[in-house]
């Protein structure tokens, strides 16, 4: 398994695929901004649009690969505030349930931690739903800021509360 930055253009590429992943995410009960049922082209053409972000520099986006075969996601998203400069956010980080519980989670929020170094950003921040996400972020040294209530629906449309968290990071 390797996981690194994806160039935009093959953002653009995996495009189906990923949104084939966050799909079996979805089906799986994952809360990553849509409810059942939902439509393969509507998940597609999300991540065109972060596909586009990405080429135009408003987000990094890494990819996990086992054997080629893309198996998980997660994108950094800076502020793009001028109070700002020195945070950013973790989104989606999506691993296909096919691939779970084969630390790839992990090597994508490493390189995504990483990667936020290298670029002089100083601390990270995330909203996440699940008991399992929730035990990887604290397991990396991400610390629990609070819980919002009824914050989004999850797939079945349940409202549920959101954890928040964050991660200073040391300096490049």
């Amino acid at each position: 398994m390797t996981a690194r930055l994806l160039a935009p253009g093959e953002l653009a590429s995996l495009v189906e695929e990923i949104a084939a992943i966050m799909g079996e995410c979805i089906d799986a009960g994952a809360s990553v901004g849509w409810v059942l049922p939902y439509e393969p082209a509507d998940l597609a053409r999300f991540w065109r649009g972060i596909a586009d972000r990405g080429a135009a520099g408003e987000l990094w986006a890494f990819g996990a690969f086992v054997d080629r075969e893309i198996a998980g996601v997660v994108l950094l998203t800076g502020s793009g505030r001028t109070n700002g400069p020195h945070r950013a956010e973790i989104q989606k980080l999506l691993v296909s349930p096919r691939f779970r519980r084969r630390g790839i989670g992990r090597a994508l929020m490493l390189v995504a931690e990483e990667y936020a170094v290298d670029r002089g950003l100083t601390l990270l921040h995330l909203d996440t739903a699940g008991d399992d996400a929730e035990r990887l972020y604290q397991t990396l040294g991400w610390v629990y800021a609070g819980s919002i209530p009824n914050y989004a629906l999850d797939p079945a449309g349940t409202p549920h509360a959101t954890a928040l968290y964050y991660r200073e990071l040391p300096p490049h």
